[in-house]
């Protein structure tokens, strides 16, 4: 009976151990700078408007926002809010207001750029269609 203890008693020492290191060790699977990377270099960042055209033609209307301490749209006006509630927005992941180093900081000024080059072009195309 003992014998047949003693692999299940190890077994759940192990798991133990390794919940307890988990539990130490609560580093972000990865950080804001990371995955803002990624987003952007998935981007068109020298010409948002093919970006745009793209999600256009697949039926995407909406603003992309950064966020920081709240979230905005870069390019939109106040006098343009209503249309950011009617077509919506999709903020770049990564963004923040906490900047984790420079690199972030660097990819975080790329990213407002870039939104706000969409966005602009964004507002372009709908007010055509709005008031054509």
């Amino acid at each position: 009976m003992k014998k047949q203890l003693m692999p299940a008693f190890l077994m759940f020492i192990m798991l133990g151990v390794q919940f307890a290191y988990a539990q130490d060790n609560n580093k972000p699977a990865t950080s804001d700078t990371e995955i803002l990377r990624t987003i952007l270099g998935s981007l068109n960042l020298e010409s948002p408007e093919k970006d745009l055209n793209k999600n256009i033609r697949s039926g995407d209307l909406r603003f992309v926002c950064i966020c920081g301490y709240a979230c905005y749209t870069p390019g939109v006006e106040n006098s343009d809010i209503d249309l950011t509630k009617k077509y919506g927005t999709r903020c770049l992941e990564g963004t923040s207001d906490m900047i984790e180093n420079k690199e972030h900081g660097k990819l975080m000024q790329t990213a407002e750029q870039y939104a706000k080059r969409y966005n602009t072009s964004l507002l372009k195309k709908l007010k055509l269609k709005e008031n054509p």
